[in-house]
């Protein structure tokens, strides 16, 4: 089914709403994109080239060392991440909303001609971290470790290990290998205090994350982030969402009307203006409104 107006989507949202299972999952988030993107849609940025991945963790210094400045209040691995990704670096984040709406607008903005899409994704409570997390730390300091190669042999999930001896032994030999110790190295970088233990499954899920609401385009677009884990059998793709328990859903906005429902948005207070408040987006918008 394609979408033509606000109304049509909103019934969409609110009829997924429904088959939502309060005790399972949360409210649900979105992504809009401008057009049908196929292989490479809800894929984050450091993915969709393999010479992005490799070289992720020199991408991730050398912007710090070209902005230093930019970064003296920004102890953690995920809030650099995330001041990345606001300048349109690579990340391993995938940006998504709380707010359906922004998501239409940000899906119609653009590419007039093609049909656009909004992903509604289900994310169980679990799934949800903070961006002081001890999850979120392992995961994203993976963006510091240079090919970084998931260790065979420990795909199991160590919680559903019942036996307690066996379950001690498989950590155990999982936090000796060299390439996690590295990773506890940098983990120990943000927390001085995190325990010597990384539980593999950690290293292979996507969890959504709730940053700090410390810069206003977060604030507007009432921003969260999905953080992609490496893929456990190929090192140049990245953890599946539907491997770990995160369900999406998409809406299919059609192309003809995309105009008329940016207009309707604008009469909502939902702008480019308001969407992008940083002072270039804005005069983009004053100069289409006034020309």
């Amino acid at each position: 089914m394609k979408i033509a107006n606000i109304h049509e989507y909103l019934k969409e949202i609110k009829k997924l709403g429904k088959e939502n299972d309060s005790n399972t999952f949360c409210s649900l988030f979105s992504r809009g994109e401008p057009e049908d993107y196929k292989d490479t849609a809800c894929v984050p940025g450091i993915f969709r080239k393999q010479k992005f991945i490799e070289n992720e963790h020199n991408m991730f210094r050398d912007f710090i060392i070209a902005n230093p400045d930019e970064f003296n209040n920004d102890r953690l691995t995920i809030d650099k991440l995330t001041k990345m990704q606001h300048y349109s670096l690579p990340t391993r984040l995938l940006d998504v909303s709380e707010n359906a709406l922004v998501s239409l607008f940000m899906a119609c903005e653009s590419k007039e001609n093609n049909d656009s899409i909004v992903w509604i994704f289900r994310v169980p409570k679990e799934k949800i971290k903070y961006y002081d997390s001890d999850t979120v730390s392992v995961i994203a300091n993976l963006a510091k470790r240079p090919n970084f190669i998931f260790p065979k042999g420990f795909e199991k999930i160590s919680e559903n290990i019942t036996n307690t001896e066996h379950r001690k032994k498989y950590l155990e030999d999982f936090n000796k290998i060299d390439d996690i110790k590295y990773l506890l190295h940098d983990i120990k970088e943000d927390k001085p205090y995190f325990k010597d233990e990384i539980w593999p499954e950690h290293l292979y899920s996507v969890i959504c994350v709730k940053p700090r609401q410390n810069n206003r385009r977060i604030i507007r677009q009432q921003g969260l982030f999905l953080l992609f884990g490496n893929n456990k059998k190929d090192k140049l793709k990245h953890a599946e969402i539907k491997d770990s328990g995160i369900t999406k859903e998409k809406i299919i906005i059609d192309a003809r009307w995309k105009k008329q429902i940016i207009e309707d948005l604008a009469l909502m207070g939902i702008t480019k203006a308001t969407v992008y408040p940083d002072m270039d987006k804005v005069a983009e918008y004053l100069k289409e409104k006034y020309s």
